[in-house]
């Protein structure tokens, strides 16, 4: 079976997998139910996906309405990507807001392009995100080997930016398909009082243990999970070269050199390997 290199990359050099190995790592436990050892299959297996398939995803504790699907079947027929707007659900107080201030699609009248979406949202709140909020063509990915980053909070940043900017055409429906719950006790919910050691963590802030407090190495992995996120971001925009992108292409080489300042304050160093390409960037390009 062939297999790309890379994941997140323009480079399309493959490898052969032989059927033996891959079939060490997965065991058929009924016909919609494959189980694998595998923490990250990107390691093993990267392939070229179905071009019009569709993808969508959901967070196992959320909800999408009703007509969701069949809205998504309908816009995505002239679309590379489909996006919409989402409702809020309080797990605690059962309240339900339709009005949720990071819907950032829900203050967008019009746009141009990909580029225009992102820094309209960023103009908005400061940041990208997309994650569940619509479905796109599996065909796009192909064009970078575009994947999520794995070990890292937060993935949907980079991957969402990278996929808006890399559809040529997109539509958003200014209407409620989603609703997105949070819970307390969350990732995204604790503080310093009731923050957990994250369960997965790389390897360096693993080593970290008992040097400090499960709150610093929640903020400690969040940061990281940033500095890569903004690293994929820059080293997509100078590999692309998409026009008028210069003002995104600056905003994110000052998050890097943000990211790159917090692990020298607080003496929390960074991979050797992507700290140097990150620099690399900020000193020559």
């Amino acid at each position: 079976m062939e297999s790309l290199l890379q994941t997140n990359t323009f480079e399309k050099t493959t490898k052969t997998i032989s059927n033996k190995k891959l079939q060490k790592h997965f065991k058929v436990i009924s016909k919609n139910h494959i189980k694998t050892d595998l923490e990250n299959i990107n390691e093993l297996i990267i392939q070229k996906l179905p071009e019009n398939h569709i993808v969508h995803f959901i967070d196992s504790d959320d909800a999408i309405m009703l007509d969701c699907v069949e809205c998504m079947k309908e816009n995505i027929i002239n679309n590379d990507l489909c996006a919409y707007l989402f409702a809020k659900f309080d797990d605690k107080t059962k309240a339900i807001n339709y009005n949720p201030e990071n819907d950032t699609f829900a203050k967008i009248d019009s746009f141009v392009n990909g580029l225009d979406v992102i820094c309209q949202c960023i103009n908005s709140i400061g940041y990208f995100w997309f994650g569940w909020r619509g479905c796109f063509r599996a065909g796009v990915l192909n064009k970078y080997n575009l994947r999520f980053t794995h070990g890292i909070i937060h993935e949907d940043c980079d991957f969402g930016q990278i996929l808006f900017l890399l559809c040529e055409q997109i539509t958003i429906i200014k209407q409620i398909k989603y609703i997105y719950r949070t819970r307390e006790g969350s990732i995204t919910q604790q503080t310093e009082k009731n923050a957990q050691t994250p369960k997965t963590l790389p390897l360096f802030l693993k080593n970290l243990k008992g040097k400090y407090s499960a709150y610093e190495l929640k903020m400690a992995h969040k940061n990281y999970s940033f500095f890569l996120i903004n690293l994929n971001l820059y080293r997509f925009l100078a590999q692309s070269n998409i026009p008028h992108s210069a003002l995104l292409k600056a905003y994110y080489k000052q998050c890097l050199q943000a990211n790159v300042d917090y692990q020298i304050i607080n003496n929390i160093i960074f991979p050797k390997e992507i700290l140097d390409e990150a620099i690399y960037y900020l000193t020559t390009l």
